[in-house]
């Protein structure tokens, strides 16, 4: 996109290079400023095991240059691994809450060390060093980032690639889990205020809940629909819709009102 846009920015079109250079100081405000970098997004691309940490320092070497490029490279890889160590103590924290109650494991002694207390001592030392030495010593993030990347793919589904890994990567997959649910854009929200506020305007701050509901919908259906629907005809089944509500309602208020006659002749 940086580079497309500073393309049509040199531009002999006069209009194209304006509305370039305007849409440069949109991009430079998010993408130059390091203070309003997200870091989560450069993240969310380290965990994209097609890509990882090799694919993230070679756009930043293109964006940035060589220099800036590896210096906010090691800044968010330290801040993934500082995220991955707080998913770790999480992760530790809530396990040792759930262990709390749990028999302390035990550890078997020989016969012969029985007699002696330092000869037992020292042999369930030994048992807890073997198990200790047994465990690997690269963490999780570790690991994954030495990993040999997966190949391209336009199926490729990575929160079925993360699901995959949780047994081998317990913590990084929820880490994962996490960082990618996140919406990479505002748009979608801020499309639905928008939506609301071109239907609930000064002129039809009536309409009932329902009903907007069912604009909103329908709105969205018609655009993501494959068939061509008549939005005259759609409005007309809303308007219709609302009249039957509206007699209904009205039907209903009658009835609440008989009974009340009836009440008050009886009593």
């Amino acid at each position: 996109m940086r580079a497309k846009l500073i393309e049509i920015a040199g531009e002999e079109d006069q209009m194209l290079s304006s509305m370039a250079d305007h849409m440069k100081l949109k991009f430079q405000k998010y993408w130059e400023e390091e203070g309003n970098l997200n870091y989560l997004l450069f993240i969310a691309v380290i965990l994209d095991p097609r890509y990882k940490l090799q694919y993230l320092k070679f756009c930043l070497d293109i964006l940035y240059g060589p220099y800036e490029g590896k210096e906010l490279a090691e800044k968010i890889e330290s801040t993934l691994d500082e995220l991955f160590c707080w998913y770790i103590k999480t992760v530790n924290a809530s396990s040792s809450n759930r262990g709390s109650n749990q028999a302390p494991i035990h550890i078997s002694v020989d016969e012969e060390d029985e007699e002696n207390p330092w000869d037992m001592l020292a042999s369930q030392f030994e048992q807890h060093m073997e198990e200790i030495e047994s465990e690997p010593n690269d963490s999780e993030l570790t690991s994954y980032l030495a990993e040999k990347r997966e190949k391209r793919a336009k199926e490729f589904d990575i929160l079925e690639y993360w699901k995959m890994s949780s047994n081998k990567y317990p913590v990084l997959s929820l880490l994962a889990k996490d960082v990618l649910a996140i919406p990479a854009s505002t748009v979608p929200s801020e499309s639905a205020f928008s939506t609301g506020g071109r239907i609930i305007d000064p002129l039809r701050c009536s309409l009932s809940t329902s009903t907007v509901e069912a604009l909103i919908c329908a709105q969205s259906w018609l655009h993501t629909s494959h068939t061509k629907v008549s939005a005259r005809e759609a409005a007309e089944e809303v308007q219709t819709y609302e009249e039957i509500r509206e007699e209904f309602l009205s039907k209903d208020r009658t009835d609440n009102q008989h009974c009340i006659d009836l009440t008050e002749l009886e009593a």
